[in-house]
């Protein structure tokens, strides 16, 4: 398991293509799994009820030795092999889209090609709560469409550093700081 998802409340885990490719379950879609908790951290400083609630619903799970399942009627069919893994999964999203001004400082999470994996990554950060995120689209190192995944922006370099080590700290998350003003849009 390598992503942080998925992004649908009737799901466990999620696999990226490469993972499923790796274990040659790329066509079987989606498929019972037993999930075992090796180690909960403790995160639950600062997060939203929702969130306290499924960690401690994780937590007592964990103690119990077993995962709350939720039940698939017999009726429900495992989607079609068109590889759901892959693709962002179907739903109605909310998307507010505003131009900041590029100053300040950012910590960058991702730097990413596909426009797939763009969504997939958002929809990661949203998934766990993150407001601030930003999405530089410009020119990669070959001139194709390239985009950084940003949260901030952040006043100064101080405040951005200690965020980042926050997100290493409290979710496992890589960052370095990135000045917003130096992002480059033209072509390389």
């Amino acid at each position: 398991v390598n992503d942080r998802g998925p992004a649908r409340e009737d799901r466990i885990v999620d696999l990226s293509r490469k993972a499923a490719e790796e274990l040659d379950m790329l066509t079987l879609g989606v498929i019972r799994v037993k999930v075992e908790v090796i180690d909960t951290p403790q995160l639950t400083i600062g997060l939203p009820p929702r969130a306290k609630e499924k960690m401690a619903s994780i937590e007592s799970a964990e103690k119990k030795k077993t995962i709350p399942q939720k039940e698939i009627p017999a009726t429900e069919q495992p989607q079609s092999p068109v590889n759901q893994s892959a693709q962002t999964p179907f739903d109605l999203y909310k998307i507010r889209i505003i131009k900041p001004e590029k100053k300040g400082f950012g910590v960058q999470v991702a730097f990413l090609s596909d426009q797939r994996n763009v969504m997939r990554k958002i929809l990661e950060l949203q998934e766990m709560w993150f407001e601030n995120i930003l999405l530089s689209y410009e020119p990669g190192p070959d001139a194709s469409p390239a985009f950084r995944i940003i949260l901030g922006p952040f006043p100064d370099r101080p405040t951005a550093s200690s965020y980042s080590r926050n997100l290493k700290e409290k979710y496992g998350i890589e960052g370095y700081i990135i000045t917003l003003s130096d992002l480059n849009f033209t072509p390389r």
